[in-house]
């Protein structure tokens, strides 16, 4: 049996033979990813280094660590570097480090969860100043955390709090980011369908808890590592403002 021949179609336009040869090229063989992995590679190698310098740093003497090659090991000192830090001051850093873990994970469960509500409130309800109270909340947030220490201090000193776990959280909970970020997530991840449904039928909350576990767990996670990285928080609570005298017609 004949299989007949297929005559080649003559109005298809050639494809030139140099395009072939680029379209048979894999990715980056002409070396256009060169200098962005270099790039790269560079940019890993400097955020990487001050880890690695810690990570040595760590097992060295306090005579290693300023004789020795700072980014290689000397002596290796890590448990008694260890001991000595627990055992300092009767074991103060000890504190610090409940009062961090404390501090961090009261804040951030608290601030994830008002910042939920409030941003799926912005995001699902009709009120009055709805939009002007928005932009507030966005406003609020270019306002640098530096430039609000000293009036939220003050602030506290009167009102008592000072030596007390509340003047470092209580300021913690207020997320406008947080709020921001959970408008957005709770309009793109919540249907309005599916929550006026569940309105409809009471069962509200089980639709927007499970479909907001994701948004709040990240700005969980985020207001978490902006309490702990902050050093004012391993020490406790604010203390209470000494009074400083005038100085003397003596001294001046």
């Amino acid at each position: 049996m004949s299989v007949p021949a297929v005559a080649p179609d003559v109005g298809a336009p050639a494809v030139p033979e140099k395009r072939k040869a680029r379209a048979q090229k894999k990715p980056g063989a002409s070396g256009g990813f060169v200098f962005p992995t270099i790039f790269m590679l560079a940019f890993l190698v400097y955020f990487l280094m001050p880890l690695f310098w810690l990570l040595v740093a760590s097992t060295k003497s306090l005579d290693d660590l300023f004789d020795s090659f700072g980014l290689w090991f000397a002596d290796f000192n890590l448990i008694d570097n260890i001991k000595d830090t627990f055992n300092q001051d009767n074991g103060v850093y000890v504190d610090w480090l409940r009062n961090t873990i404390v501090y961090s994970v009261v804040s951030a469960v608290g601030a994830a969860l008002l910042a939920a509500s409030a941003g799926y409130g912005f995001a699902k309800f009709a009120f009055r100043g709805k939009n002007l109270l928005f932009w507030f909340v966005l406003g609020s947030v270019m306002v640098p955390t530096t430039a609000l220490a000293i009036p939220t201090y003050l602030m506290f000193a009167k009102l008592g709090f000072t030596n007390n776990p509340l003047s470092i959280i209580l300021p913690s909970l207020v997320s406008p980011f947080g709020i921001y970020l959970m408008r957005i997530y709770a309009e793109a991840s919540v249907p309005s369908v599916a929550w006026a449904v569940g309105v409809y039928l009471g069962s509200g909350r089980a639709v927007q808890w499970p479909c907001r576990g994701s948004g709040v767990w990240e700005n969980g996670a985020d207001c978490y590592s902006c309490v702990a990285d902050c050093p004012y928080f391993i020490h406790g609570a604010a203390p209470q403002p000494k009074a400083i005298a005038p100085p003397s017609r003596q001294e001046q």
